[in-house]
Order: C-alpha cells, then structure tokens, then sequence
C-alpha cells in the first residue's frame, strides 16, 4: 500500500458504482490518499450516507461524465461502458463491477480480502503509471532529459559508460 500511495494519493477520482461497490471503492482509495470528487450510483441505499465523498449523485454515465468533467477528475472507475468518457475526458479508467464484456477474466477478477485489495490497489496505481508514461509526462526514468528542465553537468548516463568501457 505505500508504494502505490505516491501514485494514487492526491487523485480526484470519479466512481460510478452500485451502493454497495461505491462504498468500498470510495473507503479504501480514501484512505490510500485519493479523494472522490464525482460520485454517482444507480439507486437509493443506506450505505450510501457512509460514503467518503461529498455528495452521492443517484444517476446514470452521462451525470457521472458530466461531475468528472466539471471537478476535473484525472481518474474514473466504472463498468465498461464507462471507456468512452473516459476516452473523451483523456483520463485512466479503471473497469469494475457489471458489465464488464471487454476484459477477458473479468468474472474471475478477486477485488475482496487481503490479496484482492492488493491486487485492486496495485492495478489501479499501475494503470495510473501508465498513463503517465504515455502522456508524456515526466517519469522517474524520463525527468532528467524531459524538455524544459537543465541537466546537472556532472551527469552522465549508464549507456554512455558502457559504451565508453566496450570502445
């Protein structure tokens, strides 16, 4: 958990979820750091006064694309159908609950217990890695040589000592 922390602690997250699912994802990345800023479920239910977020929107995709939007979530966690929000919001999206059709393995996916929150906590801050990686933004493997920034003059990269010993 500390180690996905630093990926996911900070993040404004969107969560469109049935009650009960809204209200463990929303506990458990609260605690990891995350805040739910856009919420919204599919009906009324007393879990939902618990939930750590704000405010619990009942509604449907578009009102959770709408909140994402509005509250500048850089993280939504819905079904399937939640990919083309996600792709017209430029955000990572993460798929749980039902449906679930374009991910083999789906159904056998372990998100309870000791190791299916490991595993829950690990995929989304692994998906949130990637999404750095392929928006360009600077990574610990990229920071040094990303655009804008100086180079230490004493730098020198491992390539070029290794090709300076083989010549």
């Amino acid at each position: 958990m500390l180690d996905a922390h630093f990926h996911i602690g900070g993040r404004k997250l969107a969560i469109g979820a049935e009650p009960d699912l809204l209200f463990d994802l929303s506990g458990m990345l609260h605690d990891m750091g995350a805040q739910v800023t856009a919420a919204v479920t599919t009906t009324q239910s007393v879990v939902i006064e618990r939930t750590k977020t704000k405010e619990v929107l009942i509604g449907d995709l578009e009102d959770l694309e709408d909140l994402a939007k509005t509250r500048h979530c850089d993280l939504l966690i819905t079904h399937s159908h939640g990919r083309q929000a996600a792709a017209r919001l430029k955000i990572p999206f993460y798929r749980t609950g039902f449906p679930m059709f374009d991910r083999l393995g789906a159904g056998h996916q372990l998100s309870v217990g000791y190791r299916g929150t490991r595993n829950l906590i690990f995929d989304i801050a692994n998906l949130v890695i990637a999404h750095r990686e392929e928006s360009h933004q600077p990574t610990p493997d990229s920071w040094r040589t990303a655009s804008g920034l100086p180079r230490c003059s004493g730098y020198r990269s491992s390539a070029g000592a290794a090709e300076r010993s083989i010549a």
